[in-house]
């Protein structure tokens, strides 16, 4: 089981490093940053842009995990890679995973952009408060987004064009999470929605750690996370190992 975790990352690491386009999202980053911060900035709510700084970072997370695990599947399937790696007797699953890892690792490299763009351009500092719940929700960020592109990748690999639903899905999650805009403003009918959406924990948990305040400090945000992500990544290991039975049984692991 590690051994194809570790060969999943070393492959896409690889691929990362000769296919530096899947990176396309990092270079975006700082310009997503400034046009959130900007409308806070005009607006005079400067007050809130330490806690806001946080929504680009979450988007970049979640939309390169979406993007480069359809990639993943749309690529091997183009080149006539993905029906050999299902062949092979290491589990095409955790060979999925090892490779959903490393992107998501990859893609943390959007924290320090955010930030950064964040101060050099607003002098915004975020001031992390809590460093041991900072660092519980960052690594729980990390397995909920690495968890929920297996569970992408698995769908992927039944459609016939992955990139129509690569760039469609981080919207909704944006909207449902209260990412970009708070949930409390949304029709009633989100909320009992968006706790099933992970972005929805993570970004209640980061900012409780950057927030100086105590009167929220419970860990519950951190637990749902985990649950989350736990749950979402049986799901995602499950129903790839569906979908590549009835792939071979029918034939269709790569389309006409």
């Amino acid at each position: 089981m590690l051994g194809s975790v570790w060969a999943g990352a070393r492959l896409q690491g690889l691929l990362v490093r000769r296919n530096p386009e899947t990176l396309l999202l990092l270079f975006t980053s700082p310009f997503v940053t400034v046009a959130i911060l900007s409308v806070f900035a005009d607006s005079g709510r400067t007050g809130l842009m330490a806690m806001v700084v946080l929504a680009p970072v979450l988007m970049a997370l979640v939309q390169m995990g979406l993007f480069v695990g359809g990639e993943i599947v749309t690529t091997d399937r183009e080149t006539g890679v993905l029906e050999a790696a299902t062949a092979t007797p290491a589990p095409f699953a955790w060979v999925l995973v090892g490779r959903v890892l490393t992107v998501t690792a990859v893609s943390l490299v959007a924290f320090v952009e955010c930030l950064a763009t964040a101060r050099l351009v607003f002098g915004v500092v975020v001031t992390v408060h809590d460093p041991v719940r900072f660092a519980a929700a960052t690594l729980g960020t990390t397995a909920a987004t690495a968890a929920t592109s297996l569970l992408a990748a698995a769908l992927f690999v039944a459609v016939r064009s992955a990139r129509t639903y690569q760039n469609a899905l981080p919207y909704p999650l944006f909207v449902l999470s209260g990412v970009v805009v708070p949930v409390a403003l949304l029709p009633a009918w989100v909320e009992p929605v968006s706790r099933v959406v992970f972005l929805r924990w993570s970004a209640d948990a980061l900012r409780a750690s950057v927030t100086a305040t105590t009167a929220d400090d419970s860990w519950a945000p951190i637990v749902y996370l985990g649950l989350l992500s736990v749950v979402t990544a049986g799901a995602g290991y499950l129903l790839v190992e569906r979908v590549l039975l009835s792939g071979r049984r029918h034939g269709r692991l790569t389309f006409a």
